[in-house]
């Protein structure tokens, strides 16, 4: 819980364009508090069976989920016997539905005070060519283009038709057919199984891109909240003391790397 929610919420107090944190707001104190409520150690099952039934029979109220590919969503529905979803996203400060959106293939970005920004842009542009997205075409995620989404989403709705003959999931294959697909990298031959995503279903999908926003990670922001969120989670020391030398710790290091680009 404490990872995913610094995970959603850590551009919030990091503002690099004006090189400034807030980690000793009313906001991230909550989330602290919030976080405290939990065991420290999660509790994991390896019964998945447990884990659907729980959900479907509302004991658990939300489950995070992540979309990396058309066929997914048909997955989702799947995994909850065709039932009534509602992807709702996630609260935000400002109050807003919030999806996080990762950058397919890694993210990338040009430094504000680099020499050879039109360089910069050419090699940004290539990556997202045909050329270039054939070097990532084992990444999964969504085109950043609008046209290529597109054609993705028209491409994954007409893949051929397969028939499963497994018994328990005759319905099922009723409602969403399962195409197959193989592709070969490295001389390895890879075999997929997916199920095709139907237009309502792809229509739910550009609804939740079109409200996705940038869940940046930092590593070393992440390293310093973990390391000094821990001693208030321990009990060693108050909610105050630990706001403040997160919020000191990581404006340092934001300094020190504004001054380095």
């Amino acid at each position: 819980m404490w990872k995913l929610l610094c995970r959603i919420y850590l551009s919030c107090f990091m503002d690099w364009g004006k090189g400034t944190c807030c980690f000793d707001s009313e906001e991230f104190r909550k989330i602290l508090e919030f976080s405290n409520r939990w065991p420290l150690k999660a509790v994991w099952t390896d019964d998945l069976d447990e884990i659907d039934v729980q959900y479907s029979s509302g004991k658990v109220l939300l489950c995070p989920l992540k979309l990396s590919s058309p066929d997914k969503i048909s997955y989702i529905y799947e995994i909850y016997d065709w039932a009534d979803l509602t992807f709702i996203g996630y609260p935000t400060i400002d109050g807003s539905p919030g999806h996080g959106l990762d950058g397919a293939g890694g993210a990338y970005a040009i430094f504000a005070k680099s020499p050879h920004k039109e360089g910069a842009w050419s090699f940004l542009e290539a990556l997202q060519d045909s050329e270039g997205e054939a070097l990532m075409a084992f990444a999964e995620g969504f085109p950043a283009k609008k046209d290529k989404l597109e054609a993705l989403f028209e491409e994954s709705m007409k893949d051929p038709y397969l028939t499963n003959p497994t018994p328990e999931k005759k319905e099922n294959l009723v409602r969403r057919p399962v195409s197959g697909t193989a592709s070969v990298r490295d001389g390895v031959w890879y075999e997929k199984s997916s199920y095709v995503p139907i237009p309502e279903e792809v229509e739910e999908i550009r609804r939740l891109i079109s409200r996705a926003r940038p869940a940046g990670q930092d590593a070393v922001a992440m390293s310093i909240i973990k390391e000094e969120a821990a001693s208030y989670f321990h009990g060693q020391k108050t909610l105050d003391e630990v706001v403040g030398l997160i919020d000191n710790r990581v404006g340092l290091y934001m300094d020190e790397m504004s001054s380095e680009g």
